[in-house]
């Protein structure tokens, strides 16, 4: 058992140095530490508690927040579970946001970078790159309508070139380029296939008469 003044320590030692296993109060009373140590610093599982009720619980390595673990963020309830290095996400890992949002990817020392699926509370989904937590590069966003857009992205914006999938069956064919003073567009509308065929169809039969 830990002792409950601040700034001490009860559990496992091994000259006149904390290993094993034990539990810690740190002398600001902010921090507590409960698990396993080596050679006086936290190493190996262990849970890291917040005077506010955050807390991470995963694993240590020499004294520092490194490999896998689950972080609480009590301030704004978002939970985070995967890859940390240095107190930091980074690498693979899924973020639950207390408003429903849910992003799952990679991370690059707490930015959302790399590729990623990021799906918002009411349901839309985008999946493909991400550049300083926006979509940038090629990605895939599925509207709550049933659209579907699948295309270049520039720091949350469509531009480039890419496709729009509308939940009737008709798409359209987008190309966006930069110009000094504006975004130039070109758009291209599509019919259903089903409306192909019939077309087709049609120019048969007139054919044979």
């Amino acid at each position: 058992m830990a002792d409950s003044s601040p700034g001490l320590y009860r559990g496992e030692m091994k000259e006149q140095r904390r290993n094993g296993y034990g539990r810690y109060i740190y002398s600001n009373s902010f921090f507590q530490y409960e698990g396993e140590w080596k050679e006086g610093k936290k190493h190996g599982h262990g849970k890291l508690l917040f005077k506010d009720g955050s807390y991470y619980e995963g694993e240590f390595m020499d004294g520092e927040i490194v490999g896998n673990g689950f972080r609480y963020w009590a301030h704004t309830g978002n939970t985070y579970s995967g890859q940390f290095l240095y107190g930091e996400l980074n690498g693979h890992g899924v973020m639950q946001y207390k408003d429903g949002k849910k992003y799952e990817g990679n991370f690059c020392y707490g930015i959302q970078e790399g590729h990623g699926r990021l799906t918002d509370k009411d349901g839309q989904q985008y999946e493909g790159s991400f550049y300083k937590a926006k979509r940038h590069g090629g990605g895939k966003m599925r509207f709550k309508n049933g659209d579907e857009y699948e295309g270049d992205w520039v720091l949350d914006q469509r531009q480039g070139h890419g496709v729009l999938h509308c939940a009737d069956g008709t798409f359209y064919e987008e190309r966006q380029r930069q110009h000094p003073c504006m975004i130039m567009s070109e758009i291209k509308k599509r019919a259903p296939a089903a409306d192909l065929s019939v077309k087709m169809s049609e120019a048969v039969i007139q054919t044979h008469h």
